[in-house]
């Protein structure tokens, strides 16, 4: 009888259906030097991580790194509730007083601004999904994500100044 088709694997598939050291349960015990490298790795990458502010994995995948990542920092930056970027404001919010825009006009600004944000955080969320999910396959929901994806990453295109306190 194969191993790995035994009761023991099944048992173990069952008890850990995602497997630990990126292999399955019985091929992990019957291999005991991944345990090892899976842990160096991960070591390695943590000291990486601390001396350069990023580890060598970033890189097998950067897309998809910051399509996980920029979400993020961005609801990070919309709940420190900096202020209002100036390019969010028109010609005509300063018509009126000058260089005194009214509160009103500064809390629509600000609205208008952080719908923009989460235009950009859906978009790149959007790309996570496709990344994670489709491969080569457009159906209906793949092609609702791609758009979310190029709208908020026009967005973040256009308003990349703006992201900071």
């Amino acid at each position: 009888m194969n191993i790995y088709d035994s009761k023991l694997k099944k048992y173990l598939d069952k008890r850990f259906p995602n497997g630990f050291c990126y292999y399955n349960a019985l091929y992990t015990i019957l291999h005991p030097w991944k345990i090892y490298e899976y842990v160096s790795e991960k070591i390695i990458f943590a000291w990486q991580r601390v001396f350069r502010g990023w580890d060598d994995s970033v890189i097998w995948s950067i897309d998809q790194y910051l399509s996980e990542k920029v979400p993020e920092w961005i609801r990070e930056l919309k709940n420190s509730e900096g202020g209002i970027p100036m390019i969010m404001f028109e010609k005509e919010d300063y018509e009126e007083n000058g260089y005194d825009i009214s509160n009103e006009i500064s809390e629509k600004r600000y609205k208008e601004y952080l719908k923009i944000l989460d235009k950009i955080i859906n978009g790149f969320e959007s790309y996570a999904k496709i990344h994670k999910n489709f491969y080569g396959y457009k159906s209906k929901e793949y092609e609702q994500l791609e758009r979310d994806f190029n709208e908020g990453f026009d967005l973040f295109r256009k308003y990349f100044s703006t992201l900071n306190q």
